[in-house]
């Protein structure tokens, strides 16, 4: 059963939509206001009704503005509340099916043959496309590099820089003797919004093979009406934005034509 608290007062103010193991609905009718909960148990009839205030007086007006005001700030942190667990496993589902596609189509029988191995390239990329901002890398590699790239510079710098990234990241788990590859989710840690609005969140996870334990560790964020991507992966504690920031760092005085150029280089070696 889900309800909605309507009305506080003489405006018609929607609080939260939630369902929990009981509700509680607010009303507002001629000066008088109501709190009703029911059991939302299946085999309960319970019902309770209580009728908190009666008449005009400033005393009566000013406990029902009270007891509104309360319930509507209970309301509000249990919706904020669910929203945040729904953030956490949200990014999680995202996270871990996007790296079961990658490694089904790692051991997949159709892609293993040499003839079909560009063919397994195109849709590993293709899927890591999904689930990687490359953007938001090329422009945390880059840092304050960024602001002397034109639009399409920072575009044909992001497309060449995506391939670099996956095959950084693929290279580590692309391997036939990955067969029985177990990687683990550890903890996932919610982060403090942007003010702009972009959830982040780090989910930890460790890769075992062969008596090996490697930590692998996944930074996401989430924009306004968007979806859960990986902006950083932190391969055994070094994180791959950060390694290639560091080495732009002092490339400041290098034409942005140039570190296209490299980018390209390193991705034919």
């Amino acid at each position: 059963m889900e309800n909605w608290c309507k009305k506080i007062l003489n405006g018609f103010v929607p609080i939260a939509k939630f369902s929990q193991f009981s509700s509680t609905i607010l009303h507002h009718e001629n000066n008088e206001c109501f709190f009703h909960t029911e059991s939302l148990c299946p085999n309960s009839t319970l019902t309770l009704d209580h009728e908190m205030t009666k008449g005009n007086s400033h005393g009566k007006r000013v406990i029902t503005l009270a007891f509104c005001l309360l319930f509507s700030l209970l309301f509000f942190s249990q919706a904020l509340e669910a929203q945040t667990k729904s953030a956490d496993v949200e990014s999680h589902e995202v996270l871990k099916k996007g790296i079961d596609d990658i490694i089904s189509i790692i051991n997949s029988p159709l892609y293993s043959e040499e003839s079909q191995k560009k063919a397994r390239g195109d849709l590993l990329f293709a899927k890591a496309e999904e689930l990687f901002d490359f953007r938001a890398f090329s422009m945390g590699a880059l840092s304050r590099n960024w602001r002397r790239f034109s639009d399409a510079e920072r575009s044909e710098f992001t497309k060449y820089f995506a391939k670099l990234i996956a095959n950084t990241y693929l290279s580590k788990i692309d391997d036939s003797s990955f067969k029985n590859l177990d990687i683990r989710y550890t903890k996932t840690e919610m982060l403090e919004a942007t003010k702009s609005g972009i959830e982040r969140v780090d989910i930890f996870t460790e890769v075992h093979h062969n008596d090996v334990v490697t930590p692998v560790d996944y930074r996401m964020m989430k924009e306004p009406q968007g979806k859960w991507q990986i902006y950083d992966v932190k391969i055994e504690g070094v994180s791959l934005v950060g390694n290639y920031r560091e080495q732009y760092r002092t490339r400041f005085n290098d034409k942005p034509e140039d570190l296209i150029l490299e980018i390209k280089e390193k991705i034919k070696q």
